[in-house]
Order: structure tokens, then sequence, then C-alpha cells
């Protein structure tokens, strides 16, 4: 018997989301997965989606510092 349901975890969504050049093979696999199962009924519980959230905006604050960290050096302030 054969089961349409499948449960996806955090890594698979942060594989194929994130573009991490360490990470290529993992990021094929897990979008190969994920396309793969299209004919099933994906399960995603809160936490997984509370742990991808986080992730992803922490993964895009860490960008964001990182490209404005040089401009606060400058020892220029602004006034009020």
């Amino acid at each position: 018997m054969s089961d349409s349901r499948v449960f996806v975890d955090t890594n698979i969504f942060l594989y194929a989301a994130l573009e991490d050049d360490f990470q290529q093979g993992k990021r094929a696999g897990a979008v190969n997965l994920l396309k793969g199962i299209t004919d099933k009924l994906v399960y995603v519980n809160t936490q997984v989606l509370h742990e991808f959230y986080s992730i992803m905006l922490r993964h895009g604050q860490a960008t964001k510092r990182s490209t404005t960290g040089s401009t606060r050096s400058s020892g220029k302030q602004r006034s009020p």
C-alpha cells in the first residue's frame, strides 16, 4: 500500500532556498526532492515554518549588516 502523505523537515526547505557555494550538492538534492513530491500531500508543522522563517531572517540580517558595516566606521554622524 502506497501512502501519498509526506512530511518535509526544515533542512530540506533551507537547503533548497539558500544559495551556499559550499552546499550546492545538498541544495540540488533538496530541490530535486521537492520537485519529486508534487503528487504527494505535503505536511509541514508550525515548528518547521518558525525555524525556516527565523533562519531566513537571520541570513538576510547577516547579509545586510555585512554590507552596511563599513559605512558606520567613517566617523561621520547624522544630525537629529
